[in-house]
Formats: structure tokens, C-alpha cells, sequence
């Protein structure tokens, strides 16, 4: 289990106990402290000195990517998990998604998340959209974008982990790492609960990340560039594209309304037309309006630009025959039906 950790003296014992505690114990517990300013490394220490699975790594601060490659570098075990000091695990993650790795043969377990908004202490509930509980990437692309870009909440086979896919020394790292990790997989195998808790720290997230937007460009070209080495099929190429589409429209949907970024805003999008020209389109945001709220919310999931879909006023594709999704599952399909038709 690899816990990189900055300047998280508040929360980090709540994350440890989470680990420590695991239902499946054969553990090894590798804390790394990048270079905190706080009281961080002591609690580490006092962990380590209560229980022998812990190793505790002190190291100069170079960010999540480089501390999660030296965790990987450093494992044992065949058997890779990544939880971030502020997140904390159901008792029976490992247990679990180990036990469903084991049956399927599957090299990498993923699980449902609860989302945590720290203004409010309260939980959002987040399913994978997975039909059965062991899939293959070759056989359904669509899994790449389904086991969504985080490294977290998952188990993984160490051997996944090549120099090629490593992750890059900037922020928005999963992106460039995730997406191509979980093609490489065998099997993918889905246990159907929630077992690890996000916690989004909405207090200061949007000021820490203005300045980061760049580094969304700069993970979106390195997968580009991993997938154009790597042996994908139609269908996987497809996959890539949403990934990259889907983190742009997140972008602007988070930051087009706060003007210290704009500038910021229109770099990305002018480093992102090498590869897909409609990206200089950056402030124009609206969407088309089908008469259907489903329709309009499954469009809005994957287009960002009224130029992508809207010609001479009209859609560019015939949605008239598609009924309106009534679940999660249903918005997705729609959404990856339009997808295929920009």
C-alpha cells in the first residue's frame, strides 16, 4: 500500500487507521512523507512504532507522480494499491477486491467511491457503470473511461507498471497513466460496493489548482503520445478521445467563470489544437437544446462546444429516434452514442 503524503497532519491518522485496520493483514504499509512542512513525518513515526507493517520514507518534496513511481519501485508485494493521507478505506477494501482479483484472474480490482465534501461532511454515492463484474479492455473498450483516471480505489498488478506508463512530475498525473494501465490489463474485475472515500477538500481546491490547468495539457499530450506507442484498436482510439474531451469540458466547466485563469484557459486550449482543432473554440461554451433533459444532459457530457454538435443551427447528428435516458446507465450509452457521431 503506497500513502504519499504532504502537510496532512490533520487527517492523516484517519487514513492510516483505515489501513492499519484492513480485514486482510498480510499488508505492507509504505508511508511517504514528501517533504512536509508540518507535523506529518512524527505522526508517520508513531504509526511505524506501533505497528511493523509500516515504513515510513522521508524524502525531499517532488509531487505525487515521482513519490507514487518510488512506492511502486520500492513494493514487494505483487499487489499495488495507491491511497491518498486526506482518503481512508473501507475494513474491507484489500480483503475484497483481492479476493475478486484472485477469482477472475484479474490484474486490476476496482470498487464504487463515496464522495466527501468537506464544507458539509456529506457523501455522494459513485457506481462504476460495469454490466458484469470481470471485464477485458480488448473485448470492451469503453472500460478505460468507465474505471475512471484516478489511480486510486483499486488494486493493481505490479507488473502493469512499465517504464512507458510511469507517472509524469506534474499535477492531473492519473490522466496520462490511468486510462492506457487499465488496457494493458488482462481482466478488470468490479466489486460492487463502495469501499474508499474520497474526500474532496472544497475549501482552498479551486485556488491550489488555477495555477495547475496547464499540467491538464501537458498529462492529456503525454497519453496522446503513450496511446500512439502503443497498439490500440478503433474502438480503444475512440476511448482516448472522450478521456481527452471529457477532462477538457471539466476544465472550463470549473474554472470559465473565474477570470484570474482565463489566460491560462486559452494556453490549454491553443496546446490541445495540435491534436484536435475545435479546442481553440475555448470560450465558446453554450450548448444545443434538444427539448429533452436527458438528451441535453447526456449531450453535455461529452461535447464542450456548441461547434462540435450545432451546424447551420441544427444538430449534426439525428437524435430523434433515441429515447430519453431515465438512468445513469442509459445517460452514459447516449452519451457514448453521440460521442461516436462527432
Amino acid at each position: 500500500m503506497v500513502v504519499p503524503l504532504y502537510n496532512e497532519e490533520s487527517l492523516l491518522d484517519r487514513c492510516v487507521e483505515s489501513v492499519v485496520n484492513q480485514t486482510y493483514g498480510n499488508l505492507e504499509i509504505l508511508l511517504f512523507d514528501d517533504g512536509s512542512t508540518d507535523d506529518s513525518l512524527a505522526l508517520c513515526q508513531k504509526w511505524a512504532e506501533k505497528d511493523n507493517r509500516i515504513q515510513v520514507v522521508h524524502k525531499e518534496n517532488e509531487g505525487l507522480g515521482p513519490t507514487r513511481n518510488q512506492g511502486i519501485a520500492m513494493a514487494k508485494n505483487e499487489i499495488l494499491t495507491f491511497v491518498d493521507a486526506d482518503d481512508w478505506l473501507d475494513k474491507h477494501f484489500i480483503e475484497l477486491l483481492l479476493n475478486k482479483m484472485n477469482q477472475t484472474d484479474a490484474e486490476l480490482a476496482v470498487c464504487d467511491i463515496f464522495y466527501w465534501d468537506s464544507r458539509k461532511s456529506e457523501r455522494e454515492f459513485s457506481k462504476i457503470r460495469f454490466r458484469r463484474d470481470v471485464l477485458d479492455a480488448k473485448m470492451e473498450p469503453s472500460v478505460m473511461n468507465r474505471v475512471r483516471t484516478f489511480a486510486c480505489g483499486k488494486l493493481w498488478s505490479k507488473r502493469l507498471f512499465t517504464n512507458d506508463l510511469l507517472f509524469p512530475p506534474w499535477t492531473f498525473e492519473d490522466i496520462a497513466s490511468t486510462p492506457l494501465l487499465a488496457c494493458k490489463a488482462r481482466k478488470i474485475g468490479y466489486v460492487n460496493k463502495g469501499l474508499y472515500h474520497y474526500w474532496r477538500n472544497q475549501s482552498d481546491s479551486l485556488s491550489a489548482r488555477e495555477g495547475n490547468i496547464p499540467d491538464i495539457g501537458k498529462s492529456l499530450h503525454l497519453l496522446w503520445k503513450r496511446a500512439c506507442a502503443s497498439t490500440l484498436s478503433d474502438g480503444q482510439w475512440l476511448e482516448i478521445k472522450k478521456i481527452m474531451l471529457a477532462q477538457v469540458r471539466m476544465a472550463y466547466q470549473r474554472w470559465r467563470e473565474n477570470k484570474t485563469c482565463h489566460e491560462e484557459l486559452k494556453r490549454l486550449s491553443e496546446s490541445l489544437a495540435v491534436y484536435y482543432p475545435c479546442f481553440q473554440d475555448y470560450e465558446k461554451l453554450t450548448f444545443a437544446k434538444t427539448g429533452d433533459d436527458g438528451l441535453d444532459k447526456a449531450i453535455s457530457l461529452v461535447a464542450y462546444s456548441q461547434e462540435q454538435i450545432i451546424e447551420n443551427g441544427v444538430l449534426k447528428f439525428d437524435l430523434s429516434s433515441i429515447p430519453s435516458p431515465q438512468s445513469e446507465e442509459e445517460l452514459w450509452e447516449v452519451a457514448e452514442y453521440i460521442m461516436e457521431q462527432m
